[in-house]
Order: C-alpha cells, then structure tokens, then sequence
C-alpha cells in the first residue's frame, strides 16, 4: 500500500512535534506505538508513532532543524513495503514555498510546488547546469541515501546534483559531501564533484562551500512572460 497525504500544519503541531494524521488518508493502528523514520532531503529523524492516537510524535527537533512554520502544507509519502533496518519509513516534502517575493524589478520568482518538479525539469535539461552533463541516474540509491540525480560530465567523472526547491542552509553541505564519499567509494573514483540546486542565495551556505573545491551551487529562478502585442483572435 502506497499513500501520499498533503497536510497543512497548524499551531499544535508545530507546537508539540506533532503530526496529526485522518485515519481515511492512512490509519496507523496496526503501527501504534512503533518507532518510525521521517525521510526529507535533508536526511532522517527517527519518530513514534502515538499508542493512542493516530499521530506521529516527536518530531520538535525536525521542526527545529527544517524552520516548520504554521500553515506549512508538506506531502507525506509512506509505503508499507519500505524500510530502514526493519523500521517503516515516511517521507516528507515540503509543498509550500517560502521567501518567494522578489519586487525587484516587479518580477516575481516562482518556484517548484514539489522537489520531484524541479527534479523532472532537470532530467530532460540536465545540460542547463553544465555543458556537456548528461543524466545518469535519478533518485539513485546507495548505502542508506538516496541521490537525487547523479550524472556524468563531460570528462566522464560523477557529478552528484542536490536539488532544493525551496531556500536552504548550509545543513545541505554536509549532505551532498555524504553522498560524494558514498560514491568515491563504491565507484572507485576520487573523481566526483557535487551540485547544490537552491532557488535563493544564501550566505551561511555560500561561505560552507567556499573552502571545498569539489562542491558548487547553483541558483534558479523562473519566470512567465506574455507576448507583446497581445494577438487578437478572429
């Protein structure tokens, strides 16, 4: 069984760490009491799952680390056949973009609703990044992680691609250096680089990366225009 949910967060919780959850999108009965792993792209968080309630608690720390606010709308995606060292796990996406206004120039930024949209953009225009890279693998799993896009440039080295479809912190740093070590590893390369994807500058991000020279960023930022003059229909 396969379930996404979509969820807005109200005050409790974001308050308490909770996640309250209707028992028609996905009951969590036979799971009461049960640790679980909260998956996102900045990695896991282990949870429970209330005994009497159909909630997933202790989550203040990911609220914490991932800035939750109220009325944030995030996707939850479980499956019962997934696990993680015999633990069930749900991934969470946030779905509502933030620090999105850009009045200079009364333009506005528009930013992906999903990761996975960004993601498929990228799979067929991968190139855009770089000259001559060419998509390898998408969602590519190794170890316990998952890469969002890992590709080959035009040198033949790997090139691993983080994608962020909302502003992040220099948090992801360490992520993708992860993932850059999984696959010198089991590549058996020393030849791998790293790409973060971010909507939005950020400083504390920009100055993690300043001093490793095999990670870059790149920004993105998309925008509608209409024709000029209008074309009048018959």
């Amino acid at each position: 069984m396969k379930k996404d949910i979509i969820l807005k967060l109200n005050q409790s919780d974001v308050k308490y760490g909770i996640l309250v959850l209707k028992k028609n999108d996905l009951d969590l009965t036979s799971m009461a009491g049960k640790s679980i792993i909260i998956k996102d792209s900045l990695g896991n968080i282990n949870a429970k799952v209330d005994p009497s309630q159909n909630r997933i608690n202790g989550l203040t720390l990911w609220n914490r680390t991932r800035m939750v606010q109220c009325e944030d709308e995030i996707l939850i995606t479980f499956d019962d056949t997934e696990f993680y060292e015999g633990t069930n796990v749900f991934h969470i996406e946030f779905l509502t973009p933030r620090d999105v206004s850009d009045v200079e120039n009364n333009e506005s930024n528009l930013l992906f609703k999903l990761e996975s949209q960004l993601e498929d953009f990228l799979c067929i225009n991968v190139n855009k990044l770089e000259p001559g890279l060419k998509l390898e693998k998408r969602q590519f799993k190794i170890e316990s992680n998952t890469i969002d896009l890992l590709c080959i440039d035009k040198d033949r080295n790997y090139v691993v691609v983080e994608l962020k479809n909302r502003k992040t912190n220099d948090v992801v740093v360490g992520q993708i250096l992860r993932y850059i070590g999984c696959v010198k590893e089991k590549m058996g390369t020393d030849k791998v680089r790293g790409i973060i994807v971010a909507p939005e500058a950020d400083t504390n991000l920009e100055y993690a990366v300043k001093e490793i020279s095999n990670v870059y960023i790149k920004y993105f930022k998309l925008k509608i225009e209409f024709s000029d003059p209008e074309i009048k229909i018959k």
